[in-house]
């Protein structure tokens, strides 16, 4: 960055802009400007030099090349709702930028740059220094980029967009993207973006990379963005790589006030402490929203006595439709590991979070996969993740709540817990810390988790009821799980009805509907259609076939299918409802058979007729021989 001509360019642009604006500095009032000059210009040079007598698109100078630069420069000196775009000459040939582009106005005006595409209209940083900077302290206007690329911008503090003043401002991205950004500085602002508002849409922000170091700062990196509230949709951050200082923050690669998601991916990206560090997850906000997205295959790790605080790091979280799948979250020595999710309140809803990988070094705590106060879990798949803990490490279960839990026609399968040789363990699947709340668990599938433990055979069983509270189960399948199916100690009474135990460990007998040491033939973990996450499903053999509680199931299974259908008497235990029990009438065609005589599934409205026929006892011709029409 060169230092020195920056702070005299925006000092010769402030005074500009002060005459034109008023008083700016110290206030971040909206300010009405007034249009001196013209409105918008067509950049036709891919050349980088600013505004002179030959080179601007105000009319009186009769120029004949318009840059970019100068461009912005003419929105500088005219300050008010003013518009850039590229003539189809500069197509294909990247702006290479000796220094950062100086958009300076007062707070309500706004600028929009309007290119020809992602892949014609191209802004070099060159690695020399940031692309943009915008605004004065208390001024920032308003800014609009589309359809255009921004590439290998460098700098200490922030390589893409920086606003000078982070309090105000919207920065609006659409089709843009973002790539080659580099940052090495002593505290790092933020790698690609550091502005008040943040709306990103349709863009793609992939292979930048930031390291923070004690080297003229404190360590700290604030993450790939760093924004008030922002709003990413149908966008990708993918293959990023943000890195903090031993001893500092990592502050993840999303750091937001509040943020939501929707349509986007968010993946592969790493994010890395040294010693003694913290990485506060893939997103640090207040409030999260997610739907409809992927945060998937993402590494976070850290040094000796680090802690990370998961892939989600929020006080509130929303997650639905969307899949948090194949991270990694590895620390070493005595470092702690979160779990995928740290949150106050937690909703996750239709998604995955499966194949997440958690480990710590010899002394270190993991706090299982879904670490939360209030959790509420529907229609949704665990499954699949592994912890390790090392040898004299703290664990804690695959789900840890405190509070109002429920956990609702959900999949919980094929997890696995490693413990050290002295490292200890409460709960395996579930570990309630009730504080007088009870914990409902409503048509869930929870089956062959396996606890293991080094040169030992570990004691205690997947759940942990604690105290407080109660734990209830109201048509649940909890199946071969490794070592116990529970605690060992019985659930108080009337705590399970119509739930099955294929042990006796939980204490659920035969009363109210329970089956216990009972197999329930679960199939294999797998997305059954028509759904989007894993099931296990059953079918009319299965001794959960028709044995739940109509009056507690849900009115949908995990896949979204209807449970009491028409001819369905009792919905079935676990996540999974199977269908009507196949039969064919002698003779019946197969559904989407056009010959006769053949054996085949009838259409439901069929079987709703013969069902019918069957209670009222009229037997229907559906086996009639085929023969000559009689004259």
């Amino acid at each position: 960055m060169r230092i020195r001509a920056r702070a005299t360019r925006i000092a010769v642009i402030g005074a500009c802009c002060a005459v034109l604006g008023g008083a700016l500095a110290g206030t971040a009032s909206v300010m009405t400007v007034s249009a001196l000059g013209p409105t918008s210009c067509v950049v036709n040079s891919n050349l980088d030099t600013g505004k002179t007598a030959g080179n601007t698109c105000d009319s009186t100078s009769g120029a004949t090349v318009v840059t970019l630069r100068s461009a912005i420069e003419q929105f500088t000196a005219n300050p008010a709702t003013f518009t850039i775009t590229f003539d189809a000459s500069t197509n294909g040939t990247p702006i290479l930028l000796g220094e950062d582009l100086l958009p300076q106005a007062p707070s309500g005006t706004s600028l929009t740059i309007t290119g020809n595409g992602i892949g014609t209209t191209i802004i070099d940083g060159q690695h020399t220094d940031r692309i943009m900077t915008i605004g004065l302290s208390g001024a920032v206007p308003d800014v609009t980029i589309n359809n255009v690329t921004l590439q290998n911008g460098q700098d200490a503090l922030t390589a893409g967009i920086r606003a000078i003043d982070t309090s105000v401002g919207t920065l609006n991205l659409n089709g843009v993207r973002m790539t080659g950004m580099v940052v090495n500085g002593g505290h790092v602002n933020a790698t690609s973006i550091n502005y008040h508002l943040l709306n990103i849409t349709n863009s793609t922000i992939t292979g930048d990379q930031s390291t923070a170091s004690t080297t003229g700062g404190d360590g700290v990196n604030d993450g790939e963005i760093n924004a008030g509230t922002t709003t990413i949709t149908g966008s990708s951050i993918t293959s990023n790589t943000v890195t903090s200082a031993a001893g500092h923050y990592n502050k993840g690669l999303l750091d937001t006030s509040a943020i939501t998601v929707t349509g986007s991916h968010i993946d592969s990206n790493t994010l890395t402490s040294t010693t003694n560090g913290q990485v506060d997850g893939i997103f640090d906000s207040s409030a999260t929203t997610i739907t409809n997205s992927t945060v998937n295959n993402n590494t976070i790790s850290s040094g000796i006595g680090a802690y990370l605080a998961g892939v989600f790091d929020s006080s509130a979280m929303d997650f639905e439709h969307s899949s948090a799948n194949g991270n990694t979250l590895t620390t070493l020595g005595n470092g702690t590991v979160d779990g995928v999710f740290d949150t106050g309140a937690a909703t996750i809803k239709d998604s995955s979070v499966d194949n997440n990988t958690m480990s710590t070094g010899a002394s270190g705590s993991s706090y299982g996969v879904v670490d939360t106060h209030n959790i509420d879990i529907e229609r949704s798949s665990i499954s699949g993740n592994s912890v390790t803990v090392g040898d004299l490490g703290e664990g804690n279960a695959i789900i840890w709540p405190r509070n109002i839990n429920n956990i609702l026609d959900s999949t919980i399968s094929g997890n696995t817990y490693t413990l050290g040789r002295s490292a200890t363990l409460s709960g395996f699947i579930y570990e309630a810390e009730n504080t007088g709340t009870n914990t409902n668990f409503t048509n869930d599938t929870i089956a062959k988790n396996t606890l293991t433990q080094l040169n030992t055979v570990p004691t205690g069983g997947s759940f942990d009821i604690g105290t407080g509270g109660t734990t209830i189960f109201s048509n649940d399948i909890i199946s071969g799980n490794t070592p116990s199916n529970c605690n060992g100690t019985a659930l108080p009474s009337g705590s399970a009805s119509h739930s099955l135990d294929s042990g006796t460990d939980c204490g659920m007998g035969s009363a109210s509907g329970n089956l216990s040491s009972t197999d329930p033939k679960l199939g294999p973990l797998q997305v059954n259609a028509p759904g989007t996450t894993q099931t296990m499903a059953i079918d009319k053999t299965s001794p959960a076939y028709n044995t739940a509680d109509n009056t507690t199931c849900p009115t949908v299974d995990q896949r979204g299918v209807t449970r009491l259908f028409a001819g369905d008497l009792l919905c079935d235990m676990g996540a999974y409802e199977a269908p009507l029990p196949i039969f064919v009438a002698p003779g019946l065609p197969a559904a989407g058979h056009s010959g006769g005589g053949q054996p085949g599934i009838p259409s439901m409205a069929l079987w709703l007729l013969l069902a019918v026929a069957a209670a009222l006892g009229v037997g229907l011709p559906l086996g009639a021989r085929r023969g000559k029409r009689r004259a």
